[in-house]
């Protein structure tokens, strides 16, 4: 039996690949720094209640190399996959140097306590599209040039930055840039949960308006859960030191998402901008290319408002 580490494994993306591959035969431990996790309990019970199984828990605040080396040398894992951090973008301009701490530092720490303890497997490093900024032609291929557009973006990138050096010393690291992705589970920060709860709140108080952001920046979603396929495939298949995108390949209006969800959701409302909720990068198009990745033999499974119906459902439960 393959045996995974997750680091962030309570987190949004932690919990799906978590399930995925506990359901694909793997023994599945989990590292989390204490009390951590951002899904509710209930969600949690519900996405493993049918799978018999769970995750082997392991709590570490990943500052400390030694105490990382010694989780190394105490297990045999086949596959790494780094997935704790930072995800919200502002948070970057808000807190720079602990998205750097985390973002960065973290990383490259466990890159260090692996190498230093004969990990022989192959670890995912899950950066971002973030790193590829704004411009340049569309799709976004891997070897378009790396221009990060902010503090977030940096820090992704400045992480990647140390993984040649590691793959010269013999470790397999595979570099994974997923682009946005939703579904089930997801914090009520990010846009699709946010437009969610804003119309379930309209709904009980009989309202026909809710504020949103910018609704014509265009970006690329995928399923968490064809994203959690995607990272198994490249722990499998990926090439070390190579790039792959996680994304769906189409560019989406924010505005079909916010569409979508009153669509699903039944409601009678009515978008009202609010400047409060514009980003500085937002009014762009940005969308990727999937297609070395569908190399491997990945496919989507999930359609964009299959994605929303099953976000929706997990926000009543």
């Amino acid at each position: 039996m393959k045996h995974a580490l997750i680091t962030g494994s309570r987190g949004f993306v932690g919990t799906h690949l978590a399930r995925h591959l506990l359901n694909e035969g793997y023994r599945v431990s989990g590292l989390d720094r204490p009390g951590s996790g951002q899904v509710k309990p209930r969600w949690l019970s519900v996405i493993y209640s049918d799978l018999g199984k769970s995750v082997e828990s392991i709590d570490s605040t990943m500052d400390d190399c030694d105490a990382l080396g010694k989780i190394f040398a105490e297990n045999s894992f086949d596959a790494v996959f780094h997935l704790a951090g930072t995800a919200f973008v502002p948070e970057g301009w808000i807190n720079p140097a602990a998205v750097i701490e985390n973002n960065t530092v973290v990383p490259v720490r466990l890159f260090q306590a692996a190498r230093d303890n004969g990990f022989k497997g192959t670890i995912v490093f899950a950066s971002s599209g973030e790193v590829y900024g704004v411009k340049g032609s569309m799709p976004i291929l891997e070897s378009q040039p790396a221009a990060p557009g902010n503090p977030y973006a940096e820090s992704k990138r400045a992480a990647e930055q140390f993984i040649p050096y590691f793959c010269e010393k013999g470790m397999r690291i595979v570099i994974a840039r997923p682009f946005n992705h939703i579904g089930p589970g997801q914090r009520e920060d990010f846009v699709l949960p946010s437009f969610l709860k804003r119309i379930s709140e309209a709904q009980s108080k009989n309202a026909n308006s809710i504020s949103v952001g910018d609704l014509e920046a265009e970006r690329d979603f995928a399923d968490v859960r064809d994203v959690a396929k995607a990272y198994q495939i490249l722990a499998e298949r990926g090439e070390s030191g190579h790039v792959y995108n996680i994304c769906s390949g189409e560019p989406v209006p924010i505005r079909k998402i916010l569409d979508l969800a009153i669509e699903v959701t039944g409601a009678k409302i009515t978008p009202a901008v609010d400047p409060g909720l514009l980003r500085p990068d937002a009014k762009s198009i940005r969308y990727g290319s999937s297609a070395k990745l569908k190399s491997l033999g990945w496919e989507q499974r999930y359609s964009l408002k299959a994605s929303i119906q099953d976000t929706w459902k997990a926000m009543q439960a």
